[in-house]
């Protein structure tokens, strides 16, 4: 009978969750870093020989963008296509997390709790549902969390064999598919020597305590650096390095002052996680610390912090998607702590108690239903007013970053091409624009089409796409009016698409 409920839980649970976040999934218009990795598969689509490991030059490695080409192969829609990628690894996710704390609890309560928070925060729903990285590297760091975590409890209980070094390649897999994804897994590695801790919370602190588990999770660590390393026989292996000064400060700038910019960033990395992980789960890791599993929640915190502080301390420029692997110990404790309490009032016999007691677990759910709901409404039917922090408003709404516009210009350059030659000059030389016009344009008739980014801000039109577009009946101009400086009369203006921000709009013109 338990088995059979379980099973029923899983394929529940799975069905909601993919219906959840299927529906309206292409909502949202696409945003810049999507429309440059949906662009990446497209051409290893074309030509992988040419671009199986194209993204290394701009230093990302290549196991999204490979797993983004079957289902470009699939639909039809890149945005939708590249979205499912991250919907399906948002699944494995959450029974991730459910694993990992199942095997800190052995509590179905709280199993359950966390597979519905892995489904439905705010953090998780909206970054499972965005075809980029950092859901996917999460998975990664989920499973070779839980395999460190089942390691630690075997040493714990004297077992080894066939069963441990299983778990060790596990590790080892999990970890170096996560540097195949996302070069900031590297940070995750000390939640993994944390593990120790998490599973017998009263360890003492010493070598020789520590050594047994150390030991044997360091070796699956190395092995998953190998498999990264594997990546050193491609020519363009070195440029992975070359743009961490875009993100962070070099040691020289962090000491000249640097320090005390990242500080002054921090109340913001409060409010993701007040706002995304929503108030009440945000503060129940801190009320765990109040329980008899405090050291379990202490050590699940330090987890969370040993991924988060490189990041606040170093980061030049950082955004909310960067410390979502925080998410995945600050939901196993709120899981574990919902669950408990929830226990708790189970146990209750007296009337009167059980009742007020219940009364407080239906404020609890009522708090988290509250913010729960509100954002899936946005996400399916008003993106423009989805409750973001500042930044992320910026970038995925307001935004030249942001693709308001460019599922409409496409369709506009598509039914033009029937009958004319076009050729569209856009703002910039990659991402939203032209990458995002280019990603619909595949597969589709653009033998009367030709596209090209003449960067920005747009000052003039560049003489040599003039003369190479000689030929074609029209000349078009996409840009967001905020980098347009050319003064064109209002009449060439074929269509606007504006934003949130209504000073901000994507214009389509006709320059011949």
């Amino acid at each position: 009978m338990l088995k059979n409920k379980t099973l029923l839980w899983v394929l529940g649970l799975s069905v909601l969750y993919l219906i959840t976040h299927i529906f309206h999934l292409t909502a949202l218009p696409v945003f810049a870093d999507e429309a440059i990795y949906i662009r990446w598969s497209q051409l290893i689509i074309d030509d992988w020989s040419r671009y199986l490991f194209f993204p290394l030059n701009d230093g990302k490695t290549p196991l999204d963008i490979w797993l983004m080409v079957p289902s470009l192969k699939i639909w039809t829609d890149p945005l939708f296509a590249g979205r499912l990628v991250s919907v399906l690894a948002g699944l494995f996710q959450v029974w991730l997390i459910s694993a990992i704390t199942y095997e800190l609890t052995q509590k179905r309560s709280s199993v359950v709790i966390a597979g519905l928070l892995t489904s439905f925060l705010p953090f998780w729903f909206f970054h499972h549902r965005m075809a980029l990285m950092d859901g996917l590297m999460a998975v990664w760091i989920s499973l070779a969390l839980w395999a460190s975590i089942r390691i630690s409890q075997m040493i714990g209980q004297k077992t080894f064999g066939k069963q441990m070094i299983s778990w060790q390649v596990i590790l080892a897999l999990g970890l170096g598919l996560g540097f195949w994804t996302k070069l900031p897994i590297v940070l995750a590695i000390p939640m993994l020597f944390l593990s120790p801790f998490v599973v017998e919370p009263k360890i003492s602190i010493n070598f020789r305590n520590l050594y047994p588990y150390l030991s044997k999770i360091f070796w699956p660590v190395l092995g998953g650096l190998m498999i990264f390393l594997s990546l050193k026989f491609q020519p363009a292996f070195s440029q992975l390095f070359g743009r961490g000064g875009d993100f962070l400060y070099s040691p020289a700038a962090f000491l000249a002052g640097g320090w005390w910019d990242s500080i002054r960033q921090w109340p913001g990395y409060a409010g993701v996680i007040w706002l995304y992980m929503t108030p009440l789960i945000a503060l129940l890791p801190l009320i765990g610390l109040t329980t008899k599993r405090a050291r379990i929640h202490f050590w699940l915190i330090i987890m969370a912090l040993s991924y988060a502080l490189p990041i606040m301390f170093l980061g030049k420029v950082v955004y909310a998607r960067y410390l979502l692997p925080m998410a995945i110990p600050l939901t196993v404790s709120a899981s574990i702590s919902l669950g408990d309490f929830w226990n708790r009032v189970q146990r209750k016999k007296e009337l009167k108690q059980r009742a007020i007691w219940s009364l407080v677990a239906v404020l609890i759910i009522a708090n988290v239903f509250a913010f729960v709901t509100q954002n899936l409404y946005y996400a399916w039917f008003d993106t423009d007013h989805l409750p973001l922090v500042s930044s992320d408003k910026i970038q995925y709404l307001n935004e030249w970053s942001s693709g308001h516009g460019i599922k409409q210009t496409t369709d506009l350059i598509l039914s033009t091409a029937q009958t004319s030659r076009v050729a569209v000059a856009t703002e910039g030389y990659f991402g939203t624009l032209p990458d995002g016009i280019l990603m619909y344009l595949h597969n589709q008739d653009v033998s009367n089409v030709k596209v090209e980014g003449i960067g920005q801000p747009v000052r003039e039109i560049p003489e040599e796409f003039l003369e190479s577009s000689a030929k074609f009946d029209q000349v078009w101009l996409v840009v967001n009016s905020h980098r347009n400086f050319l003064k064109l009369e209002l009449s060439r203006q074929i269509a606007q698409y504006c934003r949130p921000d209504p000073n901000i709009c994507l214009e389509v013109w006709k320059i011949r």
